[in-house]
């Protein structure tokens, strides 16, 4: 018990049972380390371990107090007539064991977690689980947001996916509530006007003469289809969520050409296409197969296998030879989506031979193309269709627009004359392999070849003649099947002497694709001892890619 006299325990007494010893000072066994509580002139404790069940008595002058990690706690302020620090644990602070006085009996026990004013404070456990449960809020709060992000990138995606039209003529319709209001409506794709809708023309007894709108559009509408493209896209997440792949829907138009299944339209419309979809005036759709496609000319043949049941009527082909300025004239297709299948509009032959540079997204200007301008409403998703004459044929095949806040109007076909001998070659070889000087479309002419100079010192020391030695050539090149080779030495272009890169490009100049040249070579020997031949190679300048 406490001896008041001595200020200290008694080395006799035992508390809760336990011996005490007087021989060492006060500890405290946390984890199996012993920590000594003592006055300022305590020794400090060996290095042995005391189990959680013994506990040392000091001699104290003051009352103790707690002089590790833990608060500092007054243990006499409880009142104890005995008393003993206890061993912090993993879900205790310590506190003090007690033996006081009530109502004259001596009652014994612990305060536990009781900081140096007596009051409660938090356990360990309360604490560590305390921030246990705001970790949980953080990371419940992270992943939310976490896949609000994803779902939200997600849906941006899908929707980018969905309306990306890859330059090809196309765009998504909104129609607003007053434009409902007005009484005006989207038909699901591939639902055509009626046949009520067109009058009364008989083919059979068309001998040629001049037609009227209506009229027009009763003969060529059942001839117009629209076309859909399936382009495979790539697409990635914001934040470095990862990226996907998706499935872009573009349209356009186009028209029969033969009865068993050829079918124009533009290079532009089905460009890098997975898939691509016919659907006709009657609402019948066919996978077709791309035949050929030019991306100079910008046409494309495809064809379909109908049904016994879907004969198909082909588009009377026009002279565009004949167009004079101011003439009638009618387009037909799917402006703005296959939504507005077999739209007609008119208008005139606003000029001819009007040459249109086309640039890249760069701007530089990859080929000019000789076309026929017309105010005929022609939107994207026009591409590809026919333009016709008052007779009912079909004289140009709709290519592109000048697109302008500050003028309108302005469309462009590819006039028929030209485009007849490119849709022959697609259909026969699935590719344009001679082009003419006339054409239509023309780009910058190359050789398709990489050079390099031939120097003095080597023309000496090898004797071989100064010019452009041949170091790569495109195998598929005009000048390759004509003969050129690579190893060649180019000494003279179109007659005139030429030693270097620069000298070959400024003797072609802007001579267009298809112009046919002239290239002097020497040849070396198959020993390499400069007893070579000199060869004279003529074939046509390809097209600028």
């Amino acid at each position: 018990m406490f001896d008041e006299k001595n200020n200290g325990f008694n080395a006799n007494e035992n508390i809760d049972n336990q011996p005490i010893s007087a021989s060492h000072d006060a500890q405290c066994v946390d984890n199996g380390n012993t920590n000594a509580y003592s006055n300022d002139n305590a020794e400090a404790l060996d290095s042995q371990n005391v189990p959680d069940n013994e506990y040392s008595a000091p001699v104290v002058q003051e009352p103790i107090k707690v002089t590790d990690s833990r608060p500092s706690m007054d243990y006499q302020q409880y009142g104890a007539t005995t008393y003993q620090p206890q061993a912090a644990s993993q879900d205790y602070y310590g506190g003090v064991a007690y033996t006081k006085n009530v109502d004259g009996e001596n009652k014994s026990g612990y305060e536990w977690n009781t900081d140096a004013n007596g009051e409660k404070v938090k356990s360990k456990k309360e604490i560590t689980n305390s921030g246990k449960g705001f970790k949980i809020f953080i990371g419940s709060v992270l992943t939310v947001f976490t896949i609000s992000v994803l779902v939200l990138t997600a849906m941006v995606a899908n929707q980018l996916v969905t309306n990306t039209t890859l330059g090809v003529d196309s765009t998504t319709i909104t129609v607003d509530d007053s434009q409902k209001d007005k009484g005006v409506q989207i038909t699901s794709p591939g639902v055509p006007a009626s046949s009520s809708s067109y009058v009364a023309f008989d083919r059979t007894e068309y001998d040629g003469e001049i037609l009227t709108i209506p009229q027009i559009a009763a003969k060529c509408s059942p001839s117009s289809v629209g076309i859909v493209s399936q382009v495979e896209v790539s697409y990635s997440y914001p934040f470095g969520f990862g990226s996907g792949t998706g499935v872009s829907e573009a349209s356009g138009s186009g028209f029969i050409y033969s009865s068993d299944g050829y079918i124009i339209t533009n290079h532009h419309v089905i460009e890098d296409a997975k898939k691509v979809t016919v659907i006709l005036h009657n609402s019948a759709e066919y996978e077709a197969q791309i035949v050929g496609s030019d991306s100079l000319s910008d046409i494309a043949v495809l064809k379909i296998n109908p049904d016994k049941d879907t004969p198909l009527i082909p588009m009377e082909i026009g002279n565009s030879d004949e167009l004079v300025v101011g003439e009638s004239v009618v387009a037909i297709g799917c402006p703005a989506g296959i939504e507005f299948i077999g739209t007609v509009t008119d208008g005139i032959v606003s000029a001819i031979n009007r040459n249109v540079e086309i640039s890249n997204d760069y701007g530089t200007n990859q080929k000019t193309m000789t076309l026929i301008q017309t105010n005929a409403t022609i939107n994207h998703g026009n591409s590809g269709g026919p333009l016709i004459n008052t007779r009912g044929q079909v004289i140009g095949i709709n290519t592109l627009k000048l697109s302008s806040s500050t003028y309108e109007g302005i469309g462009f076909s590819i006039p028929m004359n030209g485009a007849m001998p490119i849709i022959k070659q697609l259909i026969e070889h699935g590719k344009v392999i001679e082009r003419t000087q006339d054409d239509f479309a023309y780009g910058k002419g190359v050789i398709g070849i990489s050079g390099s100079a031939i120097s003095e010192d080597e023309s000496e020391y090898y004797n071989i003649p100064l010019g452009v030695l041949v170091v790569q050539i495109d195998k598929n090149s005009s000048a390759a099947k004509a003969g050129l080779r690579r190893g060649d030495i180019i000494t003279h272009y179109n007659g005139k002497k030429v030693t270097s890169v620069d000298e070959i490009n400024q003797a072609k100049g802007s001579a267009r694709a298809g112009e046919q040249v002239t290239v002097t070579v020497y040849r070396d020997s198959e020993n390499g001892y400069g007893d070579g031949e000199t060869l004279d190679i003529t074939f046509t300048l390809d097209a600028q890619s």
